[in-house]
């Protein structure tokens, strides 16, 4: 049985990210179709960079190429980050592989595994012998000024969604 104390609520996330530089706002759901979706929507209405979206289970998240994958409720981390970065449309990835490589890092450290990469979008871990996926990331841009032929193209934002 799930102690309360091993649940996330809002209130404990936002105890174990007060402090740091990027996080500017917490939404945190018990159950949510999507937190990419959550945070392009929050985007879209001019959320700041540093919105972090949280839930406890998610019943229409995506995959790489649409493949629908969800999380019950207390199997995984599920989160999204709002990111708007002064980078051309053509550097998006470099956040997606950062956010990688900090998963990775993340894992490595909490459990002394090693956390490879298996580019582009999952990270891997050792289980019995075998590199098992323990984390997938899902990156989804919005790109503006492509309409203004005066304006060159620019990131409005970028969303990266991590399932772990």
């Amino acid at each position: 049985m799930e102690r309360e104390s091993e649940r996330l609520t809002l209130a404990s996330v936002e105890r174990a990210l007060q402090g740091l530089p990027f996080v500017h706002q917490v939404l945190f759901y018990e159950r949510i179709g999507s937190t990419n979706d959550v945070a392009k929507a929050e985007a879209t209405k001019g959320a700041p960079e540093g919105l972090v979206v949280l839930a406890e289970e998610q019943t229409a998240g995506r995959g790489r190429r649409g493949r629908r994958w969800w999380a019950p409720a207390g199997s995984a981390l599920l989160l999204s980050l709002l990111f708007r970065p002064p980078l051309p449309p053509e550097r998006a990835s470099l956040l997606m592989m950062l956010c990688a490589l900090a998963t990775s890092d993340a894992i490595a450290q909490v459990t002394g595994l090693d956390a490879p990469l298996k580019w582009p979008n999952d990270v891997l871990v050792p289980v019995a012998g075998e590199l098992r996926k323990v984390a997938g990331l899902l990156t989804e841009t919005s790109i503006g000024g492509a309409d203004q032929p005066s304006e060159p193209p620019r990131l409005d934002y970028v969303v990266v969604g991590i399932g772990l």
